[in-house]
């Protein structure tokens, strides 16, 4: 209570321009003038407002003195000790690893093992084993944590890196979650969202959401999803940090007139009001360089200032380059140089400001991608040395999703009607697009959103969503959860669902699928010898046309068939079945079906996509068998085929 009265009487002294009488404050904070007479002479109360002063009238009152620096320290000091007062509550729910960082992060000075123990309800030797992994992923932002005996922890390192890593823990990190009834904010999914108010206060979080909102009213533009909520995360982080008087040291040149700038003026007035303080320029700079990285859901090449235009010449000559290395025309593809064009004004217009756009997918493009990574980064120096800039791994990743997505259009087919959920902007949904439509040319994308956008739009217009954002609650079977850039494993799950929706013509009555199912056991050495021997049986039995064996092996060349659960299956074209049959082949011993999995049980289809009549029953529970290891086994232990059909009913 003492401590607290402080602050109480601080605060009622900061909130009034003159003088206040004693009584005043007494009557405000529930005790005696008495009282208040003897805190205002603590030698507690002067030493916390230094280097204010407090200043006595006779008939007038008290009230507290210092220039703007002083009391901009004093307030500081007030809004570090609300944080700090708060801070365990309620992130105590989290795990010990989480609540630790969050610890660290969160407040200005160390923190003793001890308490962290008993707040834990844990022993030192455990806090102490989680200090030391936290020490080793601190060291991947250059940032280091100091531990002294008798003094505590602290993380040390420059102020632009605790904030990184802050960022990514927070964005990154899992959180037990309970469902809450909350407001549904526009922009954020209700997982980010309810992730923010666990970790910062839900008023300011929501004050957060307004100020973007402004921002992006000053930019005439709406970030990505995605960027949207970093950037929330970003800010938040940044009034956390300055409360604890932790600013940033930060140099950007030229900036003043570019319309960034302007919007991190906004934001940084209304982030001032919320902690009222002034906060350093550099943290001006900051905010320019974060809303310079945020990706906006359009990106206009109109409205670019003359230094940020990119000619025609210089396109075409990268896109030569690019060409003559990949030993395909690209020049053709006017849909590649515009989304080009419109990737790489604004890389330009980053990468002039010393910033870039977080590239999530940028490892396993050099893994998958290598070839076209390889092209794009051997052919971007004229672009670079034209327009003085230099492009990092993170914008070439960009460039070579642009590039995949144009290759991938010369096979692009389309059966299955679907929509595409994305949040993160235009390239990767792009990119998503074209490598869905690349491995499945069943498939046709006829729309694609956000997921804020998904509840605007009719289930009954599409025969499947894929969602790569994990946010969308409903239940309905035509919904997969994909991610962006998609597994192996991914592709052969929209293929199953595929099979499921399409897999054999059969009619509803179960009679119908008498005579369509065919079962063997065999030993056979490897995946072509299966192919070979059953393609040419449905041939031979007059299911499929000649030349079906060929095609499930040139199926199985691009892309694999392989489910896992030692399952794979294989499909061949789909204008070569004559009737639609389904073959189980069950191995006596398992072979390697391809670079990854092994196989000893193989569904060998018969589809012809073009019949439209659906047994939906029979689709869903080959799908539950396909995913289900106690029915494998019994289909792997039977020997009768009425059996195995009844499986299917």
């Amino acid at each position: 209570m003492t401590y607290d009265l402080i602050i109480q009487i601080i605060k009622i002294l900061l909130s009034n321009k003159t003088y206040i009488s004693v009584s005043n404050i007494a009557d405000k904070t529930n005790v005696s003038t008495k009282t208040i007479y003897n805190y205002l002479e603590k030698h507690s109360f002067l030493e916390y407002i230094y280097p204010c002063t407090l200043e006595k009238r006779q008939k007038q009152g008290v009230r507290i003195l210092g220039n703007e620096q002083a009391l901009n320290k004093l307030k500081q000091k007030l809004s570090i000790y609300e944080q700090e007062k708060n801070l365990y509550t309620p992130i105590l729910n989290l795990d010990s690893t989480t609540f630790i960082l969050h610890s660290l992060f969160s407040t200005s000075s160390s923190i003793t093992i001890q308490s962290l123990a008993e707040k834990l309800y844990s022993n030192s030797v455990a806090i102490s084993s989680i200090l030391n992994k936290i020490n080793l992923w601190l060291k991947n932002y250059d940032l280091q944590l100091s531990k002294k005996s008798n003094w505590g922890c602290q993380i040390l390192g420059e102020e632009k890196n605790i904030r990184l890593a802050y960022k990514d823990f927070i964005i990154k990190s899992n959180y037990p979650i309970k469902t809450l009834k909350i407001n549904t904010i526009d922009r954020l999914s209700d997982e980010h969202y309810r992730k923010l108010i666990l970790i910062f206060d839900k008023q300011e979080t929501d004050k957060v959401i307004q100020i973007i909102s402004l921002a992006e009213i000053v930019l005439n533009n709406k970030f990505t999803d995605n960027d949207f909520y970093k950037l929330t995360v970003q800010i938040l982080i940044l009034i956390k940090r300055v409360r604890l008087g932790k600013f940033i040291s930060y140099k950007l040149n030229n900036i003043e007139n570019i319309p960034e700038f302007l919007a991190a003026q906004i934001i940084k007035n209304h982030i001032e009001d919320i902690i009222k303080f002034k906060i350093p320029n550099d943290e001006l700079l900051a905010l320019t360089q974060n809303i310079l990285s945020a990706r906006k859901q359009k990106e206009d090449t109109i409205n670019s200032s003359n230094d940020e235009f990119i000619t025609e010449l210089t396109i075409n000559r990268f896109v030569k380059r690019i060409s003559d290395c990949l030993k395909i025309n690209l020049l053709q593809d006017k849909t590649f140089i515009n989304n080009l064009i419109l990737h790489l004004v604004p890389a330009v217009r980053r990468s002039k400001y010393g910033t870039t756009a977080e590239n999530p997918l940028l490892n396993k493009i050099r893994y998958e991608y290598t070839d076209i990574y390889l092209a794009v980064l051997t052919s971007i120096e004229e672009l670079e040395v034209s327009e003085k800039i230099f492009l990092d791994a993170n914008e070439i990743g960009y460039i070579c999703l642009h590039v995949v997505a144009a290759i991938n259009r010369c096979q692009k087919g389309g059966y299955i009607k679907v929509c595409l959920v994305c949040d993160n902007g235009i390239t990767i949904t792009n990119y998503l697009e074209s490598t869905i439509t690349r491995y499945l040319p069943e498939i046709k994308i006829i729309e694609k959103c956000t997921s804020s956008e998904f509840s605007n739009l009719k289930l009954a217009n599409f025969d499947l969503i894929l969602d790569s954002t994990h946010l969308i609650k409903n239940n309905d079977s035509k919904i997969l959860k994909i991610n962006e850039f998609l597994q192996k494993e991914e592709i052969h799950y929209i293929q199953n669902w595929i099979l499921s929706k399409h897999l054999l013509d059969f009619n509803e009555d179960a009679p119908s699928i008498q005579g369509k199912i065919f079962y063997f056991h065999d030993d056979l050495p490897d995946r072509d010898s299966v192919l070979n021997k059953y393609g040419k049986y449905l041939f031979e039995n007059g299911y499929v046309m000649k030349g079906y064996d060929k095609s499930l092996i040139a199926r199985e060349e691009r892309v694999s068939t392989a489910m896992g659960r030692y399952v794979a299956v294989p499909h061949g074209s789909k204008d070569l079945v004559l009737k639609p049959s389904l073959v189980i082949v069950n191995l006596k011993t398992p072979i390697l079906w391809d670079d990854e999995f092994r196989v000893d049980l193989i569904f060998i289809l018969a589809v012809n996509f073009n019949k439209v009549q659906i047994n939906k029953y029979f689709f869903s529970k080959l799908y539950e068998i396909i995913k289900n290891e106690e029915l494998i086994s019994a289909i792997k232990k039977s020997d009768d085929i009425s059996e195995i059909e009844q499986l299917f009913l």
